[in-house]
């Protein structure tokens, strides 16, 4: 997936975040205006211009374009050119916040598809953030309460019985949750991916492992 796209999936799906317009192209306008009378009308300052646009309006507008031309004694194609060159300027409206991932030969060894997997459900996540919400006591008990139950192991040593007891109690972040996907498309991913990485994760890191190491020196103590 090229940097492109990546961008426009948050674009696209950040409905949340999406910053607002007031006066559509109106507000483009106003700022291609004011960047023409702060330059004085430079033609070598043109990319300033557009920064100054992008930055006020978040994108580019086809309205902006049209003043930039006339007051530059330009085409509004030479305009567009100059903008569509520089992959940061855009021609639409998009999230608040862009997240760019390169795509070199480097990046996709080093877990380029995972943080593309992990981008997408996150974000479908939540979408549907209100749905988790409606199940979210017994989701935060059954993400708390199985994984310390499924982690109280005995018959080991001490090390040997923590260590299994942590992993018995995780799960693999990134690899369930596509497993989840795929075998049942239907379920909701602001449930089970919620639950897994905000509530099992977090737990795990900050209570569950003290909690297990306790749990496991109590049996050790009571088995003798």
């Amino acid at each position: 997936m090229s940097i492109d796209s990546v961008t426009d999936i948050v674009a696209s799906e950040s409905a949340v975040t999406t910053l607002p317009e007031p006066h559509g192209g109106e507000a483009g306008q106003g700022l291609a205006s004011r960047a023409l009378k702060r330059h004085r009308a430079d033609r070598t300052r043109l990319l300033d211009m557009l920064w100054d646009v992008q930055r006020g309006h978040g994108y580019i507008s086809a309205e902006a374009v049209e003043v930039f031309a006339k007051g530059l004694n330009l085409s509004p194609y030479d305009v567009r050119e100059t903008a569509s060159f520089y992959h940061f300027f855009h021609d639409r409206p998009g999230g608040r916040y862009r997240i760019y991932l390169c795509d070199s030969v480097t990046a996709k060894m080093s877990g380029h598809a995972e943080v593309i997997f992990l981008l997408e459900m996150g974000m479908a996540a939540a979408s549907r953030l209100r749905e988790f919400m409606r199940v979210g006591g017994r989701m935060l008990a059954f993400g708390v309460l199985v994984p310390l139950f499924n982690g109280t192991l005995v018959g080991l040593s001490l090390g040997s019985a923590f260590v299994l007891a942590c992993a018995a109690a995780s799960a693999s972040y990134i690899d369930a949750p596509a497993a989840v996907r795929a075998t049942f498309p239907e379920a909701n991913p602001s449930i089970y991916l919620t639950s897994s990485v905000g509530v099992t994760l977090p737990f795990m890191l900050v209570l569950g492992i003290p909690l297990l190491y306790g749990v496991t020196v109590w049996w050790q103590a009571l088995l003798g």
